[in-house]
């Protein structure tokens, strides 16, 4: 049992406020994840090939160049699949996704993962959380665009326990279920 001390000892009136104020206590979080491994295997193309992957390509250039995925998409040689995937998602599960674009001319292009969609349009490391919502799959893909990207690395991994908060705090937090 939890006793408070009528005194005014250090540390008793924080924890009777709290108590007091209808007995709610609202952690002031933006997020919290529960990371999961790595879903990829050669997301950092280290192997110097595509190990690991599968590769879309079907009159563009799709390689592996100094351990970076080297895209290049000109819809007028060809509009159709150009990029990587690999069938690793589960169907309502979150990913954190992050990619790390060395360079980018043109474009966007896109990630696709598991259906949902997120365009690329930018240099640098840039994380994503993307609910696959349709298949397995996790693309590095054409949007309709051309571009040239550099890719040093991609990182999938799921998010477990991730629950929106559903209280009335606007606090726009993600809580974990504890389970």
């Amino acid at each position: 049992m939890l006793g408070l001390s009528t005194s005014s000892s250090p540390g008793t009136k924080p924890m009777r406020s709290i108590i007091n104020a209808g007995r709610k206590l609202w952690l002031k979080f933006r997020r919290s994840d529960n990371i999961g491994r790595e879903r990829l295997s050669n997301g950092n193309f280290a192997t110097g090939d595509f190990s690991g992957w599968s590769v879309a390509n079907t009159g563009n250039t799709v390689e592996v160049v100094d351990n970076q995925l080297h895209i290049v998409f000109d819809p007028a040689i060809d509009g159709d699949a150009t990029g990587v995937n690999k069938s690793i998602l589960t169907v309502g599960s979150i990913y954190k996704i992050t990619l790390d674009v060395a360079t980018l001319t043109g474009g966007p292009f896109k990630i696709q993962a598991g259906g949902a969609q997120q365009n690329i349009s930018s240099t640098g490391v840039q994380t994503y959380y993307i609910e696959a919502t349709s298949n397995t799959f996790f693309y590095v893909y054409r949007v309709s665009l051309a571009f040239e990207a550099y890719i040093n690395s991609v990182s999938v991994k799921e998010v477990s326990q991730f629950e929106l908060d559903a209280s009335s705090e606007s606090n726009d937090a993600k809580l974990f279920t504890g389970k």
